[in-house]
């Protein structure tokens, strides 16, 4: 049986059914690539805010730094009291944003980075509150603090700091590899 054997109806009909068959496909494909573009959406507004989350947590380091040299520069008791209410404030809600994004990391490399960040400021609030409490022994003067704080007190800070660059920059990776992806 040839095409030209077929009567003109079930030769349209075939075109037809041909034509119904490809833009099935074609919407079955931009469907799935639909469904891709908004799983890296998702993936992207995630990573955007585990990113915000992060650089709100280093601008809250940065923030009690200065408060924690102010407070250990200070001799007045009544400035010692404000920066230590200052540094508690924003202290708890480091503490909130840590929590949070403990819940928020997934990757096996964010795990690592968020334990580190932990580890790092667990070690720099130990020695910046073993500080304060030799600062407020009445026999300690201010040289020794002093020495503690450039010795001791600045690299755990630096170190804190570095860790939770380190995470934020990897939020930006995934957020960057998620952008990739839609482009594809």
């Amino acid at each position: 049986m040839r095409l030209s054997d077929l009567n003109i109806g079930v030769r349209l009909g075939a075109a037809f059914a041909a034509v119904l068959l490809l833009m099935t496909a074609m919407i079955a494909v931009g469907m799935w690539e639909l469904s891709n573009i908004a799983a890296a959406k998702n993936e992207m507004k995630g990573t955007a805010y585990k990113h915000q989350l992060a650089n709100e947590w280093l601008k809250g380091i940065s923030t009690n730094a200065v408060r924690t040299f102010a407070k250990a520069k200070s001799v007045s008791a009544d400035d010692q009291q404000f920066f230590q209410a200052e540094m508690k404030k924003v202290s708890a809600r480091l503490s909130e944003i840590q929590k949070e994004m403990e819940g928020l990391i997934h990757t096996e490399e964010g795990k690592r980075l968020f334990a580190e960040v932990g580890a790092r400021r667990k070690a720099y609030s130990g020695i910046r509150d073993s500080i304060f409490e030799l600062k407020a022994k009445p026999e300690t003067m201010q040289p020794e603090v002093d020495v503690l704080v450039a010795s001791k007190l600045v690299p755990a800070m630096n170190a804190y700091i570095q860790s939770v660059e380190q995470l934020a920059r990897f939020q930006k990776s995934l957020f960057d590899k998620a952008d990739t992806t839609i482009d594809q």
